[in-house]
Parts: C-alpha cells; sequence; structure tokens
C-alpha cells in the first residue's frame, strides 16, 4: 500500500491540525477503492475524511484541544464540546413524544424510548435476564463473575459501582437530598423523586402496547406485561408454585411455608388453623373470617377486607374524586365486625 512522502503529509498535518499531536501515528493513502484513503498507523483503520481521522487520531495521543469556557474541561472533538456546553446552557434539544421528557444527546432519548416499549434487547448469556442498555447489562454480568468492588465500611456490603455504594451510605447517613416541591417529603434518589412527583401530577408515561394501560414507572409496566405474556419467572423452590412479582413469592413462601422459610416463628390461626409466618400475615388473614368486610368506600359504598385492597378500589374506581391534596382516609370508615 503506497503513502506519500513526507513533505506531503507534514503539509497535511498542517491542515488537520495534527503537526503537534503525533503526525507520525496516520499516513495519507491511495484510495483504496472505497474512498478511505486516510489511515492511522497505530491501529489500521481508515477514513474517508481528513477530519475524521484527525478525531481518531487524538485517540492514540490523548489530545484534548477543545475546552470549555465555563468549566475549563478538555474534549477531544468539536463535536463532544458542543453536546458539553449543553448543559452549562440547560438546552435539550431531544424530546420524548409520550412522557415530554427531553435530553442533551439523541442516543439518551433512543435509550429512554425503551423504557415506554418495555423493550430489554440486551439479554445476559448466563440467566437470561435481559435490559434496556449494553452498560446495565455489563454491570449485571458482573454478578456472574463475582467481581465485588465497593465495600460499605459501615455495613460491609459489597457494590458494584462507586454509584451504588454513594446511594447506600444515605442509608447511615440519613441523608435524603432530593424534596418534593408540592408535599415536602424527602428522598435518597432522584429517580425515587420523579416516581414520586407523579403522584400529584397523575402522569402515567408508561403505556402497555397490548391494552393500552398506563402506568408510573417502567418496572409497573414490565410487571403488567407478564399478565398477558403468562410469564411467572418466580419460582417456589419448596412447591410448584410460581409468580409474576418476586413480592408474591415471599408473600407465598412466609404464608404457605412458614416453618421451611422464615425465623422459625409460627402464628397459627384459632379458626382454620392455617400458618403464619409473621404477626401481621395472621392479622390480615383474620380478616376473611369476619361476617362483613371492615373498611367501607364511602364513595360507592363497596366494602372490602384489607385496607390495602381498599386502596387500589379508590385508585381505579375513584381518582378522579380526589384533588393533589386530598388523601385516601377522606373516603374510608372503618366498620366495626364481629370475628367467629
Amino acid at each position: 500500500m503506497a503513502t506519500v512522502d513526507t513533505a506531503t503529509a507534514q503539509r497535511h498535518g498542517r491542515v488537520l491540525g495534527l503537526a503537534n499531536e503525533g503526525l507520525e501515528n496516520y499516513r495519507i493513502l491511495h484510495n483504496d477503492g472505497g474512498g478511505k484513503r486516510y489511515g492511522c498507523l497505530a491501529c489500521g483503520k481508515r477514513f474517508r475524511q481528513q477530519r475524521t481521522l484527525c478525531d481518531h487520531v487524538r485517540l492514540h495521543t490523548g489530545a484534548k484541544p477543545y475546552q470549555c469556557t465555563v468549566c475549563d474541561k478538555q474534549f477531544r472533538t468539536q463535536g463532544h464540546l458542543i453536546v458539553h456546553k449543553r448543559i452549562h446552557d440547560g438546552v435539550r434539544p431531544h424530546s420524548c413524544t409520550v412522557c415530554g421528557k427531553s435530553f442533551i444527546q439523541s442516543n439518551n432519548l433512543t435509550t429512554h424510548m425503551l423504557l415506554h416499549t418495555g423493550e430489554r434487547p440486551y439479554e445476559c448469556p448466563v440467566c437470561g435476564d435481559r435490559f434496556t442498555t449494553s452498560s446495565t447489562l455489563n454491570v449485571h454480568f458482573r454478578l456472574h463473575e463475582g467481581r465485588k468492588f465497593c465495600v460499605c465500611s459501615i455495613c460491609s456490603q459489597n457494590f458494584l459501582t462507586s454509584s451504588l455504594l454513594k446511594v447506600h451510605n444515605r442509608v447511615h447517613t440519613g441523608e435524603r437530598p432530593y424534596k418534593c416541591t408540592v408535599c415536602g417529603k424527602a428522598f435518597r434518589q432522584s429517580g425515587a423523586l420523579k416516581l414520586h412527583f407523579r403522584l400529584h401530577t397523575g402522569q402515567k408515561p408508561y403505556q402497555c402496547p397490548v391494552c393500552k394501560k398506563s402506568f408510573r414507572s417502567s418496572g409497573a409496566l414490565t410487571i403488567h406485561r407478564r399478565v398477558h405474556s403468562g410469564d411467572r419467572p418466580y419460582k417456589c423452590s419448596l412447591c410448584d408454585s410460581s409468580f409474576g412479582q418476586s413480592g408474591s413469592l415471599w408473600s407465598h413462601l412466609h404464608c404457605k411455608h412458614p416453618s421451611e422459610y422464615g425465623n422459625g416463628m409460627v402464628f397459627k390461626c384459632k379458626v382454620c388453623e392455617q400458618e403464619f409466618s409473621t404477626r401481621g400475615g395472621l392479622w390480615r388473614h383474620r380478616f376473611t373470617h369476619w361476617d362483613r368486610e371492615p373498611f367501607l368506600c364511602l364513595a360507592c359504598g363497596k366494602s372490602f377486607h384489607l385496607l390495602s385492597h381498599l386502596k387500589s378500589h379508590l385508585n381505579a374506581r375513584h381518582s378522579h374524586l380526589k384533588t393533589a391534596d386530598s388523601k385516601d382516609v377522606q373516603y374510608i370508615q372503618l366498620l366495626s365486625g364481629n370475628s367467629n
């Protein structure tokens, strides 16, 4: 493969701005028929344009000639600097058509849209779990490799990334830096605040493509889609039962297998002798033996055995009655009942 003489290379180097950035790392080649006549000697990669080669060579030399005038951070390419300056300018030109959230870069919007569709294109080759981004899959894969990088100095719990450790440390410090501007409730993570804020706005940006039902979080949509797919990934190791949610499996283990699972304490119902591993589980179960449901909905008169069932009913059937400042308790009445 022929190359141009040194004088020509130096001339092109001045044009490219590479005179002081490792000129020895590139050569200008004869056209190979594919239009890529600029080649990198360090790795052999070829380019069609001089400027693209210029940006690439800086990967080898480490040069960062483009500097931000606000924070002095330096970048390898002018394009990277332009994207970075949007942080200071507050410019987010790429907006989601579903929820309105905006992003600095188009690739961030592309990844975000997967949350609305529920698509998880990256699959773990070991366990089959799926993820929306390759970086999330890479972090997950460390679990299979047994790699632990960050250790909490207080409780010795291990974390795969320093950012996860930083969030965990707030459990010990009590720090909750993210505060809701409506009700004042504070959270340890910004994502938790965003999810909470949708309670005030009523926003449900994640829609099921099958039945069009909407949800506040992508996790809720993922769980809901198992209703349509029939997927029940959480299997009981003590019987043949399987569940769509991890919480349902946990409840099953404590309610149906209290002697094999838990701390060994068993709470038995005096009516039907069913056993529970927690006092709360027994307390909730006792309502099934009442001659009437004790929790009454004041909006329509329907009653329920459990308060949680009534609250779910209020959200599903009477959400239009509630304002951002109203509480569920305004529509709940506890009735007296007789246990057997």
